[in-house]
């Protein structure tokens, strides 16, 4: 318990200026309270002014006189003996306020960064599916444009991603779009591999000296939620072409899943691996890679 202030005082400026006269303040029990002196000859103390320390918006001290507001209103205190206590009061109240601002606004910036970033991070993987479903499309024998237009409708306007807690992102997927319009076969594929190097160049450029450390996901996290999806996606592009040794992509899939773990980021993968494991059925293809993205889209839930 903390006692600033000694000695009894009487109000030195009673009619000239509005207040109430203090001899003792005590900051306990997450309240100021503030004491006078009653009674003849033996005098004891009683309190005439309780705050609740978590209700004071504003304290300021000026010499022999404290001001307070706080959620109920606003109050005036006077002592004689002790002034330099009203000044420690000040000080150590609005150190708090200081404390209690920077973890609101830490709070507030985490939330808004997990809300940025998992924004983003959905609109990318829907943006990594289209480019990939361009160039699977590409590679039948007999491209239906017609078919390839129809299907990523909805991707066509420019990509202009602003946010207050992580970079800009920016792209044009409409140069995808006027590719397959043109038919124009090595336009297509260089725009959309264009666009899946603009969306991995994002995450892989998100810097860990940026990290929040209460925001949740994290960078790493993210990246490796889009690392996955990519080397995913690009194993059902190596099945489109016949690629028919991918050993080397399973490997690296099977570590990129394992990073996630090491993260923190416990999913059941076995299930990821079984609806994979529909790849060896003939005429499936479409069906398993529906449901392998859907897959992630479901687990980012989480993150």
């Amino acid at each position: 318990m903390r006692n600033p202030l000694k000695g009894a005082a009487k109000n030195p400026t009673k009619g000239k200026t509005k207040g109430i006269a203090v001899g003792k303040i005590e900051v306990a029990e997450g309240k100021v309270k503030f004491y006078v002196a009653k009674g003849m000859g033996k005098k004891h103390w009683v309190a005439v002014k309780e705050i609740a320390e978590e209700e004071i918006e504003r304290i300021e001290a000026q010499g022999s006189k404290l001001s307070i507001t706080w959620k109920g209103g606003a109050d005036d205190f006077f002592t004689k003996d002790n002034p330099d206590a009203f000044t420690k009061l000040s000080q150590e109240v609005n150190m708090g306020l200081e404390t209690k601002k920077q973890i609101s606004e830490v709070s507030s910036n985490a939330a808004l960064r997990r809300t940025e970033l998992l924004a983003v991070l959905n609109s990318s993987l829907g943006w990594v599916d289209a480019s990939f479903d361009v160039l699977m499309a590409l590679q039948e024998k007999h491209v239906d444009w017609l078919n390839l237009e129809a299907g990523i409708v909805g991707f066509g306007a420019p990509i202009d991603f602003r946010a207050q807690t992580l970079p800009a992102l920016g792209f044009d997927f409409s140069k995808v779009n006027s590719a397959i319009k043109r038919q124009a076969f090595k336009d297509t594929s260089k725009e959309a591999f264009s666009v899946l190097k603009t969306v991995y160049g994002y995450f892989d450029g998100l810097g860990a000296s940026d990290e929040m450390a209460d925001a949740k996901p994290s960078f790493e996290l993210s990246r490796t939620v889009i690392l996955a999806y990519f080397v995913l996606n690009d194993l059902f592009l190596g099945r489109i072409v016949g690629d028919l040794d991918n050993r080397k992509e399973k490997a690296e899939f099977d570590r990129v899943l394992g990073r996630f773990t090491e993260l923190g980021f416990n999913v059941n993968f076995e299930e990821l691996r079984s609806i994979m494991g529909g790849l060896d059925v003939d005429g499936n293809f479409a069906v398993v890679v529906n449901e392998c993205r859907g897959f992630f889209l479901d687990k980012i839930k989480a993150l």
